[in-house]
């Protein structure tokens, strides 16, 4: 049985002014992601073609999102950018696939903390919601290094499109995944604040390292660094059993 605890909304989106060059930067960074992923048109016709591509994109994106960390992309304009991505049922989640959405927990006055714009991959499906690996609970580097094993290792491609292959057995029982652990967040359809976003595969690096992260009683840093001590634990007591 998975124990987990609730995760992630909609609350105040800034916390006080920005530097105007950061603000310019910020302007700037949704367009520099975009002219990096669409940089190479080449049609990937196979699998390895794909898993290199989205290598190189991952690379490129870091430094220019690394430049604008402690400034916020606002979740509302990004949202309302990708309404033509909607989903209206919760029969559309597909386990592997990325989603947006605002959320506002059932729980949110006893989280330490908690995200009301997650991005994240759907993991597995419950008849009241599903499980999702939120990616904003890691700082970049990490985030980076986590996106390219998972891509690496459990990306496929079908008629339908590219997807993961996730599976929460794997991932809890290899060190080198061990980063996504705090990361596994239950979300509850009911909470789910709108419709949720299904973003398209080619927009997934872009999306995972914009600063679209929202979180709430904590600061990114903070949650940043509880983030990663969890995933060190979670390394060590795979090594001790």
């Amino acid at each position: 049985m998975i124990l987990l605890n609730e995760d992630e909304n909609d609350v105040e989106e800034t916390e006080g002014e920005e530097q105007p060059e950061k603000q310019k930067d910020l302007r700037s960074i949704d367009q520099q992601t975009n002219d990096i992923i669409k940089s190479d048109s080449r049609t990937k016709t196979n699998l390895s073609d794909t898993k290199k591509w989205f290598r190189e994109k991952i690379n490129q994106v870091l430094y220019p999102t690394m430049r604008v960390m402690g400034v916020r992309e606002r979740p509302n304009s990004f949202y309302h950018q990708n309404k033509e991505h909607r989903i209206f049922r919760g029969s559309q989640i597909r386990p592997g696939s990325l989603y947006c959405w605002f959320y506002d927990p059932k729980y949110k006055r006893t989280l330490p903390y908690y995200d009301a714009f997650p991005v994240a991959f759907v993991l597995s499906m419950y008849n009241n919601g599903f499980l999702g690996i939120n990616l904003h609970y890691l700082p970049l580097r990490a985030r980076a290094a986590l996106l390219t094993r998972l891509l690496d290792n459990m990306m496929r491609k079908t008629s339908y499109g590219s997807h993961l292959d996730l599976q929460y057995r794997t991932l809890q029982a290899a060190s080198q995944y061990r980063e996504v652990m705090p990361c596994i967040k239950r979300y509850l359809i009911s909470n789910v604040r709108g419709q949720m976003i299904e973003i398209p595969p080619e927009e997934w690096i872009r999306t995972i390292f914009l600063p679209l992260e929202s979180f709430q009683k904590r600061s990114s840093g903070a949650v940043w660094s509880d983030s990663l001590r969890k995933a060190r634990q979670s390394g060590f007591r795979r090594r001790i059993r």
